[in-house]
């Protein structure tokens, strides 16, 4: 699978040049489906350019701003 060659996760990355998001948030804005935006959040946080902070049953997705050794697959 390829990181870059998906129009999803580049804008979910978009997304969150802008601000600190909510899940829910991410899946309005995209219209889609909550299993199909966990599943491009998941590999953008495995590649290390997305981290989360739960709070409560609540998940804010950002940048990692330190993304040391990238995974590009």
């Amino acid at each position: 699978m390829r990181l870059w060659g998906d129009e999803v996760r580049l804008k979910i990355l978009q997304m969150l040049t802008e601000r600190e998001m909510c899940v829910c948030e991410i899946i309005d804005w995209l219209d889609m489906s909550q299993p199909v935006v966990s599943h491009h959040l998941k590999i953008l946080r495995q590649a290390g350019l997305v981290k989360d902070c739960r709070d409560g049953k609540w998940i804010y997705y950002s940048l990692n701003e330190n993304p040391g050794r990238l995974l590009l697959f």
